[in-house]
């Protein structure tokens, strides 16, 4: 068994203490005027509607694995239990959730460098200075997160020897979202290949028991909701068609220049240093992987790099938006600590050998306090609590969404409005969709396609099943309906429906939605 830093009472200490400082970091985060926003608005409704009753895949569409939506449901339902707001309770959740990564990737930063003791509180302060990794989780449930929680802390147990538990972990981060789970397991088995034979089998027998005590919950909740069928086909089937879809099917250039750099610039203003070092610290990597593979911990180095190329890769053959910044801005935070913990090191050494041990220590300590308050944790940042227009173009505040929501339900019966963009509604005026998909694109289309309709295009079909549910009213997505939808979609509204708008008292949030024409709502008068 693999062995790191010792687990005695001054490493519980120095945990702890990386826990707090994450707790801090995380406590700063504004979850009350925070407005909801991106993927995360469609996971409150999802686990909203399951919280309800509702089952995952056969009661409404999603592609990636279900454990955010769970995990959001149980947040939901425990709120409305201790009559609580829900959203407060799931923001707090995954906030509690972020500090948790945090505070793992510290562990086996130790565990790696058990004798570079400030390597760990660098990573830490670097992964900090990503406001995003805060931001998303302030939202609500957001998928990757458990995912990148669970694949380091299987990480953490195979190192210690305990394969099963990594298993699970695996298992369950594969639950969070499939590629983290993939990714991880296959840095897993890279690293038991430098094993001997014999030790080898042993840690596969341990791992695959783990899998499947850690997919069994899954399988069985499935099979007693009859939702198995569905689940695989909308979670494998489905998610490989949206390898298909025009979103995903650029070439790798256009996706760095376009959507990657696009969505940095956004996500990441005034840290483009660390970026800067990540890149430097990507160069670096092979040169400090060297000596680990000579050491008991080169399991761990193998699996740490594995797993870190795995997410840069899987970044440039497809990336969207801000969900996958996500995994990736970790990633990068931990390339950027190679090169700043060496500079720490190179400081400490230069001051060992003009004032000996406690000026090494007092420079090391230093350098440290150094990085950290330039990646300005969010309590550092005085006035920067919410920092929406990181991620929010309007000046937004969720007390506009919850106020557009009202209103617009109090002109559309719930249960009658087909909601494909601006899911916020749904979750805030606690309305089911009419419609069993949230949004559109090649993989819906496929998880909704029946045997009769392999030949009906993709927007067709949309048509097709909006012509079905016949709501009483559509928000669409963007203004451009013919290019995000198809001229036929355009076409069909425009005979069918009127356009009509909402806006906040503050007219810093405003919808537009498309009401039918019999409907009494469509005879007022719009509002702007």
């Amino acid at each position: 068994m693999e062995t790191g830093a010792p687990a005695g009472r001054g490493e519980k200490r120095i945990l702890l203490a990386a826990l707090l400082f994450s707790l801090l970091h995380f406590a700063s985060y504004d979850i009350v005027r925070q407005p909801i926003s991106k993927d995360e608005g469609f996971y409150l409704y999802f686990a909203a509607r399951t919280a309800a009753g509702d089952v995952p895949y056969r009661d409404f569409f999603e592609h990636k694995t279900p454990f955010s939506i769970f995990a959001g449901a149980a947040l939901q339902r425990a709120g409305e239990t201790a009559g609580v707001e829900p959203l407060l309770v799931i923001r707090g959740g995954y906030l509690l959730l972020a500090a948790i990564l945090l505070s793992t990737v510290f562990a086996l930063v130790r565990r790696l460098f058990p004798e570079d003791r400030p390597a760990a509180w660098v990573a830490l302060a670097l992964m900090s200075g990503f406001s995003l990794i805060g931001l998303l989780p302030a939202i609500g449930n957001v998928p990757k997160l458990a995912a990148m929680v669970f694949a380091f802390l299987a990480f953490l147990a195979a190192h210690r020897g305990r394969t099963v538990i990594a298993g699970v972990c695996l298992s369950l981060a594969a639950m969070d979202w499939q590629v983290i789970g993939a990714v991880a397991l296959v840095a897993l088995l890279v690293s038991f290949a430098v094993e001997p034979p014999g030790r080898r089998r042993y840690r596969l027998a341990g791992l695959g028991a783990g899998l499947c005590a850690g997919i069994a919950p899954f399988v069985i909740y499935f099979l007693l909701h009859h939702g198995l069928a569905d689940f695989f086909r909308m979670t494998v089937i489905s998610s490989l068609s949206k390898a298909a879809d025009p979103l995903v099917a650029t070439s790798p250039a256009e996706r760095w220049s376009h959507r990657i750099v696009r969505t940095v610039r956004a996500d990441c203003a005034g840290e483009e240093w660390i970026l800067a070092l990540s890149f430097a610290g990507i160069v670096l990597a092979p040169l400090i992987a060297r000596p680990l593979f000579r050491r008991r911990t080169r399991g761990l180095a193998v699996t740490l790099l594995v797993y870190q190329g795995g997410i840069l890769l899987f970044s440039l053959y497809d990336f969207q938006g801000h969900g996958d910044a996500y995994p990736l801005l970790v990633t990068m935070a931990l390339f950027a600590a190679i090169p700043a913990a060496a500079a720490v090191r190179f400081a400490g050494a230069v001051a060992v050998k003009r004032a000996g041990p406690r000026g090494k220590n007092l420079v090391t300590t230093l350098a440290v306090v150094a990085i950290i308050l330039a990646a300005r944790p969010s309590f550092l940042r005085g006035g920067m609590r919410v920092d929406i227009p990181r991620i929010h173009r309007a000046r937004h505040l969720l007390a506009d969404q919850r106020e557009v929501a009202t209103r617009f339900f109090e002109k559309v019966e719930k249960g009658r409005a087909a909601v494909l963009y601006r899911w916020e509604i749904l979750y805030l005026g606690g309305a089911r969709n009419a419609v069993p998909f949230t949004y559109w694109n090649r993989a819906t289309c496929e998880g909704s396609r029946r045997a009769d309709e392999k030949g009906v295009g993709v927007f067709d079909l949309l048509v097709r099943r909006l012509d079905e549910a016949a709501p009483e009213a559509i928000l669409p997505k963007g203004s451009d309906l013919s290019r995000e939808y198809g001229a036929p979609f355009r076409a069909w509204l425009e005979k069918h429906y009127v356009e009509r708008s909402l806006a906040s008292s503050r007219r810093s949030y405003k919808i537009r939605y498309w009401i039918r024409k019999d409907s009494g709502s469509a005879r007022e008068k719009g509002e702007g």
